[in-house]
């Protein structure tokens, strides 16, 4: 009874054996896709905050030079300090 189910059937298994692989496969594809657009996702999101803090440093630094140029040309002598003029420590307790 199973060799004459198996002849008469062996089209029909053999189909489902090919349908199987190639859905295995079909899905291996398609999440190495997915995983792939959310890393170029990942990498495009980063690349946006990157560009933008440039722009934003560009900004401040052609600010910063535009303010020394013209106090230079108005002849007033201020210097850029990287260091804060006065430090401010709390001595007492709040209560």
């Amino acid at each position: 009874m199973t060799r004459d189910f198996f002849k008469k059937n062996i089209v029909f298994i053999i189909t489902l054996v090919i349908v199987a692989i190639g859905s295995i496969t079909y899905n291996n594809n398609f999440d190495k896709q997915l995983a792939e657009i959310d890393s170029l996702r990942r990498d495009l999101r980063l690349a946006r905050y990157q560009a933008l803090h440039e722009m934003s440093e560009v900004a401040r630094i052609g600010k910063q030079e535009e303010i020394e140029r013209r106090l230079q040309a108005a002849g007033i002598d201020i210097r850029v300090t990287d260091q804060p003029v006065f430090y401010i420590e709390r001595t007492t307790r709040r209560r």
